[in-house]
């Protein structure tokens, strides 16, 4: 966070839980609009998914075995 952000939360903290609460849910509907669609979102992964199984069909990419990928990630 930023020092200004720092400030407000600061500030925010010395409210009652009632206005802290209200405090929130008024951030949060002042967002809203600002929000990504998950709809959106859930449509772009399905056309990733479809993207990738068609590189895989058409031999694009090399094929990892599991075990192998399972070692690699357990390696980071």
């Amino acid at each position: 966070m930023n020092a200004r952000v720092d400030q407000l939360f600061d500030e925010a903290r010395g409210l009652g839980a009632e206005e802290r609460s209200q405090l929130a849910l008024a951030l949060l509907d002042s967002v809203e609009g600002e929000m990504v669609d998950e709809s959106a979102v859930e449509q772009a992964w399905i056309a990733e998914a479809h993207r990738r199984l068609e590189m895989i069909a058409e031999c694009k990419v090399k094929m990892v075995p599991w075990k192998d990928a399972k070692a690699r990630i357990a390696a980071l």
